[in-house]
């Protein structure tokens, strides 16, 4: 592999380490824009649990056997 795909692969797996992560942010973050232009109040929750969600089900893949 070229160094330079090392790299990017180190950066990945220091960053995020798991794709459900990247994912799941990256969907919490989308919902979260999406519903703060309608209910600006509800979109920090809504994003902690979303967050939280997706937390829970990474930490339950790592934790199964």
């Amino acid at each position: 592999m070229n160094p330079f795909l090392r790299g990017i692969m180190a950066i990945y797996n220091f960053l995020v380490g798991d794709m459900r992560i990247l994912i799941g942010t990256l969907a919490a973050l989308v919902i979260a824009g999406l519903v703060a232009g309608v209910s600006p109040i509800w979109a920090g929750p809504l994003l902690f649990v979303l967050l939280s969600l997706t937390l829970a089900l990474s930490l339950r893949r790592e934790i199964e056997p």
